[in-house]
This record gives C-alpha cells, structure tokens and sequence, in this order.
C-alpha cells in the first residue's frame, strides 16, 4: 500500500493501510509525505504504537540505474522471434555491418533509453534537507542577540482550531520547524483555547508562518489562519527598543510658565464654604432623586 497522502487520522490510515494485512497475511505500508506531515507520522506511532522507517528517495541518477538495469535483464530475458523476423534480417544486418560492437551496443540502449535519461538524468533531489547542527563561530556570531540585525517584533496569528479539535502548542510548533530555514523564526506567546489559537512569531517571517498552515487539515477540519489586526506588533521581552525618535514632549525646566499667574497660593484649612456648596449642590443633583 502506498500513501501519496497520508489521511487525517490514525483511524483512516489504519483502514487503508490495514488492506496489506487481511487473511493473516504480512505486508508494506508506505508514505510519501512533505515535511510539513511529518506530525502526522508521529502521531501515527502513538496513536498505533508503530514505528516508522525513514528512507531515502532515489536521486534522478539512482532511477537511472535502475531503469537501465531493468532494460539489460529484459534483452537478456527476451526470446528471438526468428520466424517473424527471418525476412528482416538481411535488410538489418546489412544496415549496421559499418557498427563495432560497442558501438551498436550504445546507440541500441540509447535508443530504448532516451525518454527514462532524459526524464530522470538531472532531476533535483527529493529528499529533505535538515539543517546541521553543528555551527560555526560565524554562525553564532550572525545569531548573537547583541547583534543590530536581531531588533525584530512579533507578529500576532489567530487560527481557527483548539484544544477540542487536536491542536496543542507542540504541534504549533512542528507545523513551523518542519518549513525550510524555519530555525531561524523566533516564537513568543502561544495560546491555545479550546476552538481557537494564537501565536507570536518574528514579523519579518509572516509570510512563511500563513504559508505553514495552508492547506492543512486537522482531524477533517481546514486550518485557517491570520493576522491579528486587533493586536499591534510588539517587540520581545528585553530587546531594546532603539533610540527615541520624534521631538521631545514638553518644556525645556528653565523656559517654564509657573502653573498660577500669581505664583502658588498658600495652603488654607478653611473650607466651609466650599463645603457648604458641595453640600448643596448634592442636595439638588438629580441623580440622587434618581435612586430614590
């Protein structure tokens, strides 16, 4: 059985899968996955309790060698039809008596080859590259935090799905490590409710986090995705936030207009009549008839 697709859930994939092991019998099972399946695997060996074997896809030069090997025991295998052909064979000696036989044998196996060379001879490679992570000085240097070029914010995502329909922060996260070059998008908060979730991710890589959930289903449901407008960006806790910018608010302490024309007044205990008005004016607020 072999899964151009994976199914949505560890229950699908167990019923068509299950087809390779009907009657008592044995078989193979495989899948053909992008990297951004790969929680899909995991969560098929512990849902199922399996394991899965990883293997590599053959190189365009590998299937070459294959196709070749498989045309040579096909000529060794194949029986001469001497009665259909005995008219033939004169017409044909005779048109390639001027060929050596490493000659003939070349262009014969160009000939029946062409299409499978031309197709296959500079293919590009199919596998997944994984980043090494073993790194330089000048590598750590280029990520160092000290360094102008890491002043970034966070962007703030809003999905559609949560808690009750599988999604969990470890498969936030996978979603976005299983994206090519995607170590190096820094995360923030993660929020996940029970029928919707957000995330922070480095603004500078938003494009790349929409189109790590396109196309994606979870348990039969699409995953949308999008930018929170309601939240505007913010930077990351201790980053600094660079050199002020814009005028300066207020005055200069020196150019300062006292806040009284008069200078400030003296302090005075007697309130009575300012009392005496608040009481009144309490005493013929509507409101307080209001409560009434």
């Amino acid at each position: 059985m072999i899964n151009y697709n994976l199914p949505d859930t560890a229950d699908n994939y167990t019923h068509r899968s299950g087809r390779t092991g009907r009657a008592g019998k044995a078989g193979i099972s495989i899948a053909l996955i992008h990297l951004r399946e790969q929680h899909k695997i995991r969560e098929i060996e512990d849902r199922l309790k399996v394991k899965f074997e990883k293997s590599r896809v053959p190189t365009g030069r590998e299937v070459c060698a294959a196709q070749l090997q498989r045309f040579v025991d096909s000529v060794q295998e194949t029986k001469v039809e001497e009665t259909g052909l005995a008219p033939f064979w004169p017409a044909i000696t005779a048109g390639l008596a001027d060929l050596d036989r490493e000659e003939l044998i070349r262009r014969f196996v160009t000939s029946a080859c062409r299409r499978q060379l031309e197709a296959y001879q500079d293919a590009p490679d199919l596998n997944a590259v994984t980043e090494s992570k073993t790194r330089t000085k000048t590598d750590r240097d280029k990520k160092s935090p000290n360094r102008e070029s890491d002043h970034y914010s966070f962007t703030r995502f809003r999905l559609n799905i949560g808690q009750k329909d599988g999604m969990h922060a470890k498969r936030l996260i996978g979603q976005l490590n299983e994206l090519n070059g995607s170590a190096h998008i820094k995360l923030g908060k993660i929020e996940v409710g029970d029928h919707s979730s957000s995330l922070e991710a480095d603004s500078r890589y938003s494009q790349q986090v929409l189109n790590a959930f396109q196309h994606l289903m979870i348990n039969g449901k699409h995953v949308l995705i999008k930018v929170d407008e309601t939240r505007p960006n913010r930077r990351p806790a201790g980053k600094p936030a660079g050199k002020p910018t814009g005028k300066p608010t207020g005055k200069p302490t020196e150019n300062r207009r006292p806040a009284y024309a008069g200078g400030k007044p003296e302090k005075t205990t007697d309130r009575g009549d300012n009392s005496f008005k608040k009481k009144n004016k309490d005493r013929n607020s509507p409101w307080k008839s209001a409560w009434k």
